[in-house]
């Protein structure tokens, strides 16, 4: 993790020039910043190079973070077919407020990374929501094909709910 950890700020280190606007090996154009506005300010106007480091960013964390979930919790669990399971009157209630928080926990900070890129709130309420719904929804269909849970339509209710909150 901490060799994972060094290569990502090695590589944020060295391309921040570029990042920053400044001109680098065959990068003239490439800019996180508008002309007008600071790397942490939100644009006034959907930044392209902002919602393709977005869009990248995610579409290589969820299958990394996915496949680490499912090394880490459910590799070592006995598999079964595809089936639904009833939780809803198990763990007193604690689970689905944890699902609600999860979701809404992605989802937030996620629809802050699109309304920074320059994407009305709506639009990146809504990539916000769905995001984080696909995660959750993932790991409710690893827990489908557990043999010890299964998916839990409360479960999902419960993701929907969260991850929705942004949305209000």
């Amino acid at each position: 993790m901490r060799k994972f950890f060094l290569l990502v700020v090695s590589c944020c280190v060295f391309y921040s020039g570029s990042f920053a606007g400044e001109p680098g090996p065959g990068n003239k154009t490439f800019s996180l910043r508008s002309d007008s506005i600071g790397l942490f300010d939100v644009s006034p106007v959907p930044n392209k190079a902002r919602i393709h480091l977005i869009n990248y960013s995610i579409a290589a964390i969820y299958p990394a973070s996915m496949v680490w979930l499912y090394t880490q919790w459910y590799k070592d669990y006995p598999q079964s077919s595809f089936h639904f399971f009833n939780d809803n009157g198990e763990w007193n209630q604690m689970d689905k407020f944890a699902h609600m928080w999860d979701a809404y926990s992605v989802s937030k900070p996620i629809m802050k990374l699109f309304y920074w890129s320059g994407m009305s709130k709506k639009k990146s309420a809504l990539y916000g929501t769905g995001i984080a719904y696909l995660f959750q929804t993932t790991v409710e269909v690893f827990d489908g094909f557990s043999s010890e849970w299964g998916f839990s339509p409360g479960d999902a209710i419960a993701n929907t709910l969260g991850a929705g909150t942004i949305l209000s």
